[in-house]
């Protein structure tokens, strides 16, 4: 009932403020230093927050902001 309303409410609240690991920070310099936007990088960022992939996190951003 409500428990696994109000557990799920805490998953997402928690997902929200996921930090990248050390590696996933480096991963993301090297992809900025091939010639990505600043708005290409922080739409990557939030969409690697919100838990997905590195890959689909480029391939939506480069359809939602460019290159």
């Amino acid at each position: 009932g409500s428990r696994l309303a109000f557990d799920a409410t805490k998953q997402e609240a928690n997902k929200a403020k996921k930090k990248l690991s050390p590696a996933m920070e480096k991963k993301l310099q090297v992809h900025k230093a091939q010639g990505h936007s600043a708005k290409h990088m922080a739409k990557m960022r939030v969409l690697l927050k919100e838990g997905r992939s590195f890959p689909q996190s480029h391939a939506m951003a480069l359809k939602m902001v460019g290159k």
